[in-house]
């Protein structure tokens, strides 16, 4: 990238790629970044999220719940319910 900026905001920038190339690609864009760069990701695919320090979790326009993945699966229920219903990635399968 070789800009070094506070932050950075993806909206949806992935939804066209397979789930493999988006895992793929925001893994290098973290790695690239490293932590001098905040990285706001706007997504309905949840399968980065367990590498997020935080997440914002809306619904219908208002936010539910805000905290680290564990966490929010552990407390609250909406989010839970939200994060088992995402389909496995095809490449995830046996």
């Amino acid at each position: 990238m070789g800009v070094d900026v506070p932050a950075i905001v993806l909206d949806e920038t992935t939804s066209g790629l397979d789930p493999h190339s988006d895992t793929l690609g925001i893994a290098m864009l973290r790695e690239r970044l490293g932590r001098r760069t905040t990285l706001v990701l706007i997504t309905h695919r949840i399968a980065n999220v367990e590498a997020a320090d935080q997440v914002l979790f809306l619904s219908g326009g208002r936010l539910v719940a805000a905290g680290p993945h564990r966490r929010l699966v552990d407390t609250c229920d909406e989010y839970r319910t939200f994060w088992r219903r995402q389909p496995e990635p095809a490449d995830a399968k046996a």
